[in-house]
């Protein structure tokens, strides 16, 4: 397969009409085509920090939360389908790389046999106390 490399996206929207993002859901990627993004490709999510308004300073890296697979692309935008869960992920959660600069599946293939391993050991997580429903 070509070496593609993605540039870093961000998830700007959940397509399933619930407010949990689980394993299933289907997601709005705020990169397209013209960022190197194409269907199949299979990218890392990771927690953002600063809009989790987590203890930043205490935590460095942001953890992986789960990974997606592109299933369509227009030239500005893509839809995921997230194939695992790590942990909770959220709107505005990272998508390719936890930092900036782009994925290169080199890089993933290198620990990829370590998600392999840990099967079925995510569980979905409950709904959050702190958010109320939307409000439509």
């Amino acid at each position: 397969a070509p070496e593609t490399k993605a540039s870093k996206g961000r998830i700007i929207g959940n397509l399933n009409d619930y407010g949990i993002m689980g394993e299933g859901s289907f997601v709005l990627i705020n990169q397209g085509s013209q960022s190197g993004y194409q269907s199949s490709l299979k990218l890392p999510i990771y927690e953002d920090l600063a809009k989790r308004n987590l203890k930043s300073l205490v935590k460095e890296n942001p953890e992986k939360v789960g990974w997606l697979v592109i299933v369509d692309t227009t030239e500005n935008f893509s839809v995921g389908y997230i194939s695992r869960i790590l942990d909770s992920i959220r709107l505005m959660d990272l998508v390719g790389a936890s930092e900036g600069g782009d994925f290169s599946p080199k890089e993933a293939a290198s620990n990829s046999g370590i998600e392999e391993s840990i099967e079925d050991v995510a569980t979905p997580p409950a709904a959050p106390e702190e958010m109320p429903p939307e409000e439509f």
